[in-house]
């Protein structure tokens, strides 16, 4: 009943037949002889085919939803089976955003891969709802995020608490009169920032109101704690530079674009060559857990729970 899905899982995705023959290596002859099959044994189209491209008729989707749920069932049954014996093969796919990847993950898949040399790891890139949907679909095992905000058939197992640092070009000259609240890299590095470090002036941000700022999209956990900070500031002339990535707002701040955020861990993790001048704001505002995410009823590999462990005590300050 369900031979058909791994066809049809590509045939959706390409939304092209043949570009999904090319993929699957096969004729599209004989991937349009398996479809009308798979049809005969439904006794129903699949795909609508009066619009293009193609959609799914509402048989087709129930079919392929629950081909799918049929699949992922199948390789969580072998998952469980090869974990009875050992976790010395496999595969790992993790996803998170660029600068979780980059920065936060490096190390501890270091660590995994040299205590488990015979897993093969894969690292996506995405935002979190295509983490989310690559999640539901089974194409990843976990992923990186701040819960933010959560899903309610995800599990999210808290890995690390962070700060969130305000970033400062070093030429802007208002600096200069704030030097006792700036936080050193190497307090950052060894993981010593603590809340009576944060800026007790309740004027400090304000007096960067003519400074550009760059924010991340609202919708961003970051972009909203950047706005919950000049809103408490009562900032009214700002300048905004909008940014997707964290590490893409650092690099314009480092460039002396603007006034930034960055979380403690990018900086003690990110191996960068230049800095910028670095102040902790409001902590109850500024920090945030970190977690990973994987399906609530997806069977969770051997690797897969080595891989946080290890990932929890790489992060531990």
């Amino acid at each position: 009943m369900f031979s058909f899905i791994p066809y049809l899982k590509v045939i959706v995705e390409s939304q092209n037949l043949s570009i999904a023959a090319e993929k699957l290596s096969i004729t599209q002859p004989a991937l349009s002889a398996a479809l009308k099959k798979a049809e005969e044994q439904l006794q129903a189209p699949i795909f609508d085919r009066s619009q293009k491209p193609w959609v799914l008729t509402e048989v087709g989707n129930i079919y392929y939803q629950r081909g799918l749920q049929y699949l992922n069932d199948v390789e969580d049954l072998k998952q469980q089976l090869k974990d009875i014996t050992n976790i010395q093969t496999g595969k790992l796919t993790i996803g998170g955003s660029n600068c979780f990847n980059t920065s936060y993950l490096p190390e501890a898949i270091a660590t995994f891969s040299q205590q488990y040399p015979g897993i093969e790891i894969h690292l996506l890139d995405g935002t979190v709802p295509e983490m989310l949907d690559k999640t539901f679909r089974g194409e990843i095992d976990m992923f990186l995020s701040p819960g933010f905000p959560k899903h309610s058939n995800i599990t999210y197992k808290k890995i690390f608490e962070e700060k969130i640092l305000l970033c400062v070009p070093p030429e802007y000259v208002v600096n200069e009169q704030y030097k006792e609240w700036q936080i050193t890299l190497d307090t950052i590095l060894e993981g010593g920032i603590t809340d009576d470090m944060a800026v007790r002036d309740a004027a400090f941000l304000k007096s960067f109101e003519n400074y550009p700022f760059i924010m991340l999209q609202q919708s961003q956990q970051m972009g909203q704690m950047f706005r919950e900070l000049v809103a408490e500031a009562s900032v009214d002339s700002i300048r905004i530079m909008n940014a997707n990535q964290m590490i893409t707002s650092l690099s314009c701040t480092n460039a002396g674009l603007g006034i930034s955020l960055i979380s403690e861990t990018a900086i003690r993790c990110g191996n960068f060559k230049k800095y910028p001048t670095f102040y902790l704001l409001n902590p109850d505002i500024c920090s945030r857990e970190m977690f990973v995410g994987y399906h609530a009823d997806k069977y969770l590999s051997n690797a897969s729970r080595e891989f946080i462990k290890i990932l929890e005590n790489i992060t531990k300050f």
